[in-house]
């Protein structure tokens, strides 16, 4: 893609009518990554200019809470 992906908005059709998380994870050219969690709520995202290794950390950090505690604690 003219340009790279950076900056662009992904969406995932359809999944606001749905009960079904995504995980995308981009790797670049460079080979960094970026990953982000999509729900029905949420059905969209920016990719960012640059990516950061601590925002990964972090969406992976809340995946693995939400699954090992129930949703009504977190």
């Amino acid at each position: 893609m003219p340009g790279g992906l950076n900056g662009r908005t992904i969406a995932i059709d359809g999944l606001a009518a749905t009960m079904t998380d995504v995980l995308v994870r981009i790797e670049f050219a460079d080979g960094t990554t970026w990953t982000q969690r999509l729900k029905p709520s949420v059905p969209a995202a920016v990719i960012p200019k640059t990516a950061s290794r601590l925002e990964t950390a972090g969406v992976y950090l809340k995946l693995g809470v939400e699954h090992i505690c129930p949703a009504w604690i977190i």
